[in-house]
């Protein structure tokens, strides 16, 4: 049995198949990563750890395996919207719609500061593939940013140890009637006006507890009579597109223009592919916003004579 189907069997058995949990061995598997950085807008770099194919292969079906109901409590999971079945950032941004503040943490360093030691110490994972996730899935004892299980690992942490110690926080203050909810390295708290006024001490209480660190310049909170936008979803009064994804996905159509002109054929054509990737995202928060844009774009392509580029082809 390869490391593969050993993986799925654990899987299909729900972690009841001990012939395939002995199976999981790594005696004959070194992961193998290649690092790099990509610029960020602010100037800053990004690392990113790119795992070779044969451990991706290995990732991807632990990852599937993670996503299983009974891998871990799903309780940890209840506030928490990234990188799951049947959650979203629209889901996100509901819980925070018509309230007097909204308080957006940005968690620093988000992959990089999550370590062997907080999965270990709280113990969130299966003991029988303790060994396995903590050789595989991290490297240098971080999460590695480009890993397909780093996102549901980060979960973990966020659910599991960062958002109690926002509750604690917030009972520590007294301050009631909040809802709270997080997604990858936005944590998002809304309710009253005393979500202003302990604005600081939420995120220094929270910061010296568990460790991790916020990025003070995208932390911010928000009242209502301003733009409430988590995600690039405006909340204010009901879950809406903000204008500036849909300028954004208005000048991706005319730089098709350009390229086109330009006789750039493959830069055309992944050029549509962020255009129709923002339709779908689009497409889940206000549909018909994302059906005008569709039409925009094609009624552009048409004048531009670039039709062989169909509407979702």
């Amino acid at each position: 049995m390869d490391l593969i189907e050993a993986l799925k069997k654990f899987k299909d058995s729900e972690g009841e198949d001990f012939l395939a949990q002995a199976e999981i061995d790594l005696s004959n598997f070194q992961p193998e990563y290649r690092k790099f950085s990509i610029k960020k807008p602010n100037g800053s770099y990004r690392k990113i750890a790119a795992p070779n194919e044969d451990t991706k292969e290995i990732l991807r079906a632990l990852n599937e395996l993670m996503q299983e109901d009974w891998f871990v409590s799903q309780e940890l999971l209840t506030d928490v919207y990234s990188f799951q079945r049947g959650k979203n950032t629209k889901m996100n941004a509901q819980h925070h719609v018509k309230k007097d503040v909204v308080l957006k943490l940005d968690l620093k360093d988000y992959f990089e500061s999550i370590t062997l030691d907080h999965l270990e110490s709280a113990k969130l994972w299966p003991k029988s593939l303790e060994g396995f996730i903590s050789r595989v899935c991290f490297l240098d004892g971080t999460l590695p940013q480009g890993a397909p299980t780093s996102p549901t690992i980060a979960n973990w942490v966020v659910g599991g140890i960062i958002l109690p110690i926002v509750y604690q926080a917030l009972y520590n203050y007294k301050i009631l009637n909040v809802d709270v909810t997080a997604y990858a390295d936005d944590i998002t708290l809304s309710g009253g006006n005393d979500l202003a006024e302990f604005y600081f001490d939420i995120l220094d209480y929270v910061e010296k507890e568990s460790g991790f660190k916020f990025n003070r310049k995208k932390s911010k909170w928000i009242k209502r009579n301003n733009k409430q936008e988590i995600c690039g979803i405006v909340c204010n009064e009901k879950t809406n597109i903000s204008k500036e994804k849909i300028n954004q996905c208005r000048g991706l159509i005319h730089k098709s223009k350009v390229l086109s002109l330009v006789g750039d054929e493959d830069a055309l054509i992944k050029n549509d592919q962020k255009i129709r990737g923002l339709y779908n995202y689009i497409v889940g928060i206000a549909p018909k916003k994302a059906q005008k844009i569709m039409e925009y774009r094609n009624k552009k392509y048409n004048e531009w004579n670039l039709n062989y580029l169909k509407a979702g082809s």
